[in-house]
């Protein structure tokens, strides 16, 4: 196999990063390690942002949307005050990966990429002449090589790159006619686990119930998803495909370089304080695309640059979203009264989710008004010059 680019994954990145640039005449080689469709460990939440994004790449119209919801019910603990927001202006898609990332690959192939499926990738090699990939049904080779294949993937492992920060998460599928809640509404809990949420995501004919930590905890995850299970009584025994999965809480410091660049949660690229990954690797195959085209018409072989526009374009985000999660771990209680009684806070997240605005207005909120940082009774702790790690 021999092309221009490579691109290692068949994800939301690396499909349409495939189809953009096949659709530019840059032969294009897509490979995918499973056979496809397969299923992906993913709450499956298309958000306005990745909609708008997929608007530029395809008919957002052709994309198989399973459910359609604008309820969103937040629990904390065993409060007896659930918030629930009702969206009028913008819904959230719920997809099942196995359909929605098969459907971006037949995309890809339409544009023209040579799409391989069920081919494991066992290492990269970068050297002055190219890129040379090796696989189960032998060598790729090209000028240039993209890691889109997921948080712990072979690309960054194979480039020696620095890791990063990974929070653990499980998801189950669930019958969906056990289930005694709305299925018009996705149903967020938080406080019954420190550092962490669970989650349910009404689909077709399933429920997608799920959990991460992103914070150290003594309880092992699986056995806090079947306690969650129980008390949405549901019995755990009913949960089938279930799948664990890392959640990147940070960037990578490298994503680019020679004749390589990483694209979604390859590049860590997901956001810190949700979770959700596709709308920042829907926009991080644009940027990759536009950069991979300029090198290509001019012959260089750094592609350093992307990564000063990713940092130009999600730095701050995920810098805000970062901050914000670490306070959202620390002080749940006092994060669901507020939203319990101030509007405000929850229409301006979901103003963050659909893309309208960014996170700084929330956490600038947040730090003014929650004691230890507002300085009413807080303490000498100041987020701005923490180190990084600790800084919010």
């Amino acid at each position: 196999m021999k092309a221009q680019v490579i691109v290692i994954g068949g994800g939301p990145s690396g499909a349409s990063l495939a189809a953009l640039l096949a659709d530019a005449g840059i032969s294009t080689v897509l490979l995918e390690q499973e056979e496809l469709p397969r299923s992906k460990p993913c709450g499956g939440a298309v958000t306005p942002k990745s909609i708008d994004i997929l608007s530029r790449m395809t008919d957002p119209a052709a994309v198989p949307v399973e459910r359609a919801v604008r309820k969103f019910t937040f629990r904390y603990a065993d409060a007896d005050h659930p918030v629930t927001h009702h969206g009028t202006d913008d819904e959230v898609l719920l997809v099942s990966r196995r359909t929605f990332d098969a459907h971006l690959v037949q995309m890809a192939a339409r544009k023209g990429a040579a799409v391989h499926s069920g081919v494991p990738v066992h290492d990269v090699h970068i050297d002055h002449t190219g890129v040379r990939v090796r696989t189960a049904m032998g060598d790729a080779t090209g000028t240039y090589v993209v890691g889109a294949d997921g948080a712990v993937g072979t690309t960054a492992h194979s480039l020696r790159l620095p890791r990063a920060p990974l929070a653990p998460a499980l998801r189950c599928r669930v019958p969906i006619e056990v289930y005694r809640g709305p299925l018009d509404t996705c149903l967020l809990d938080y406080g019954d686990i420190r550092g962490g949420y669970s989650w349910v995501f009404p689909k077709d004919d399933h429920l997608n119930v799920g959990a991460g930590f992103f914070a150290r905890n003594r309880i092992p995850l699986h056995q806090h998803l079947a306690s969650y299970l129980r008390r949405l009584d549901i019995d755990p025994d009913l949960a089938h495909d279930l799948r664990g999965h890392p959640i990147p809480t940070g960037p990578r410091d490298t994503i680019a370089g020679q004749r390589f660049l990483l694209v979604g949660d390859a590049a860590h690229l997901c956001d810190p304080f949700t979770g959700e990954g596709i709308s920042a690797a829907l926009l991080s195959a644009e940027l990759a695309a536009a950069e991979l085209m300029r090198a290509w018409d001019t012959g260089k072989t750094d592609l350093s640059s992307y990564e000063q526009r990713i940092w130009e374009r999600l730095g701050t985000e995920l810098r805000m979203a970062s901050g914000i999660s670490r306070i959202f771990a620390r002080f749940p209680h006092f994060i669901h009264r507020l939203v319990a009684t101030d509007e405000s806070i929850m229409s301006q997240f979901f103003a963050v989710v659909a893309g309208r605005c960014g996170y700084t207005g929330i956490h600038r909120q947040l730090l003014k008004r929650i004691p230890i940082f507002s300085g009413d009774g807080g303490g000498p702790h100041n987020p701005h010059t923490m180190r990084r790690g600790n800084q919010s």
